[in-house]
């Protein structure tokens, strides 16, 4: 089973909040984005990432004052 830092780890929306210091709920009151789905998308990491609404990512990415190219996975840095 993973730990809770190795969840992060894997996740790039889970690492930058960490690293800003932000709970789940306050980058989902920050972004508008719901809570669970900030859960999803930090346990699923890429995968969860690659059908997430492009909405979703972008008011991520203002909340943790970051850009798209940050958070998608390498192999579509390309497109963007």
């Amino acid at each position: 089973m993973n730990t809770k830092n190795e969840l992060l780890e894997n996740s790039k929306v889970g690492s930058m909040r960490n690293k800003r210091g932000l709970t789940r709920q306050q980058l989902s009151q920050m972004s508008g984005v719901y809570h669970g789905t900030i859960q999803m998308i930090e346990i699923k990491g890429d995968e969860q990432i690659k059908v997430a609404k492009l909405e979703t990512l972008i008011a991520l990415c203002k909340a943790l004052n970051c850009r798209l190219r940050d958070l998608v996975p390498d192999e579509y840095k390309r497109f963007i």
